[in-house]
């Protein structure tokens, strides 16, 4: 692979560059409220990053230190291994807090299928394994990877293109195996990852979808295509909305204004500018009469009525009345509801499992999620148990400082760019 530094001059040449200089930026700024950890695969990944001072460490789930805080950042474990920085590079430690990847890179992604993705500060990108080795480097031409998903990982190459008469770089996506062999050619506009064995791709504004010997599976003819939930996923052609199954079969036909993702056997569904319910099928089991509803999730929905939202369940019966001004899905029995402004928990029946308190709140996973006040973020239990928490002004205060050191950097980057431009100019 060719060694190519991070200069001005290379920047123009080689583009992706400046990518993975805004991709390492995103990687930097750790979006410590929302649980991304894997919720089924062992103690270790229930471990729970926490802040105090300005160092990052994990607690257990009773709240007990596990691993003592001596990171700048943390991340949820995955696949038994915490993504962590240290002085602005990241590595992955065990479940004990033992290094087990040094903190060689400049961004890294978690481990998923084996594998994490990584920039090393030579502006290189690769896979390593569990072992911190070298597994899998980026096919010639190829400036830029994705993670792993169902056993291919998205790959790009760059394309230069002439548009109203300027060049103009752009991006072919394909996918690549777990060798580093091209195994669908770069050749779409955008891809989704695979799921199940299929993607989603684009091509001259158009959607199909794909299996993993590239094959068409539905034509690239649709002007949208979603993911599969419960086997079918939402189209839309010629302004209206249906169902495809996974053969590519329009199994609901297109007929509605607006849908949204099956749960629990029914979608919601949107004709003459109300929204109902359909089965699979396409028969209407609850009527349009919403003013927006909101699929399934544990035999509940969300609906407005009045502009506020409640709930119904697969009968069309109103269980919760519409009193709240925001919502997230029922998960593990509870509802996370925003009641004048602040937010808490409802059960099923429509009782307050948690009062309303907080002003960030999001569901439950595993029996644990994370809330937040003006003041403090914190973990809570279903029953409003706080498990730890830790202040939140030093999370905002190092963050805005990163901030600055990024824009910083982004004006020194644009500086340099201008001042190179003007030398190839004078050299002309």
């Amino acid at each position: 692979m060719e060694l190519i530094l991070d200069t001005p001059k290379n920047r123009m040449k080689h583009p992706y560059l400046c990518f993975m200089f805004y991709f390492t930026r995103l990687l930097f700024i750790v979006l410590t409220f929302a649980l991304t950890y894997c919720d089924s695969s062992g103690q270790s990944e229930k471990l729970l990053p926490f802040m105090q001072g300005h160092l990052w460490g994990y607690a257990d789930r009773e709240g007990k230190t596990a691993i003592r805080p001596q990171f700048h950042d943390a991340s949820f474990f995955q696949e038994g291994f915490g993504r962590i920085r240290l002085n602005g590079l990241y590595g992955f430690i065990d479940d004990k807090g033992n290094t087990a990847i040094h903190a060689l890179y400049m961004a890294a992604t978690d481990f998923t299928e084996g594998f994490s993705l990584v920039l090393d500060t030579l502006n290189q990108q690769y896979f390593i394994d569990k072992q911190g080795n070298k597994a899998i480097e980026l096919p010639e031409g190829i400036v830029q990877a994705e993670p792993f998903h169902d056993g291919l990982a998205k790959v790009s190459k760059q394309l230069l293109i002439k548009r109203k008469g300027v060049d103009e770089m752009t991006l072919l996506t394909g996918f690549m195996n777990s060798r580093g062999e091209i195994l669908i050619n770069a050749e779409y506009d955008d891809a989704s990852d695979f799921e199940k064995g299929l993607a989603t791709v684009v091509k001259k504004g158009k959607m199909g979808l794909i299996d993993k010997q590239g094959k068409i599976v539905v034509a690239i003819s649709y002007d949208y295509i979603g993911s599969f939930s419960e086997g079918l996923a939402i189209f839309r052609q010629k302004g209206k909305y249906g169902y495809i199954d996974m053969a590519g079969k329009k199994v609901i036909k297109a007929r509605f204004d607006n849908v949204g993702d099956f749960g629990n056997g029914l979608a919601p569904v949107m004709m003459n500018r109300l929204w109902g319910y359909v089965d699979t099928k396409g028969a209407l089991v609850i009527k349009p009469q919403y003013l927006w509803a909101e699929n399934f999730s544990e035999g509940m929905a969300g609906v407005v009525m009045n502009k506020k939202w409640g709930f119904i369940n697969k009968a069309g019966e109103l269980k919760i009345r519409t009193i709240y001004e925001d919502y997230a899905p029922f998960c593990e029995g509870l509802a996370a509801v925003k009641f004048k402004g602040i937010w808490g928990y409802t059960d099923s029946n429509g009782t307050f499992a948690v009062m309303p308190t907080y002003d960030i709140a999001g569901s439950f996973r595993d029996g644990v999620t994370m809330v937040e006040t003006n003041k403090e973020a914190m973990y809570i239990t279903p029953s409003g148990h706080r498990i730890i928490s830790y202040s939140i002004e030093q999370q905002k205060l190092m963050e805005r400082k990163r901030e600055t050191y990024w824009n910083k950097a982004e004006m020194r980057y644009e500086q340099e760019y201008a001042d190179w431009k003007k030398q190839q100019q004078k050299k002309k």
